[in-house]
């Protein structure tokens, strides 16, 4: 897939995290929080309002 976005010249953002699979579960390496982190600032400066927009 990555692939395809470079040959399309489609703008993404990829995050791999060591020794985990799909679930990443589990908070003692932070991996969670920065998942969850990652998508909910995605979701707001994406498909937020003037109300939700952040930097």
């Amino acid at each position: 897939m990555v692939s395809a976005l470079v040959k399309a010249n489609v703008a993404f953002d990829s995050f791999y995290y060591p020794n985990k699979n799909h679930g990443i579960g589990g908070t003692a390496d932070n991996t969670t929080f920065h998942l969850w982190s990652m998508k909910t600032k995605w979701i707001l400066n994406n498909l937020g309002n003037e109300n939700t927009k952040r930097d």
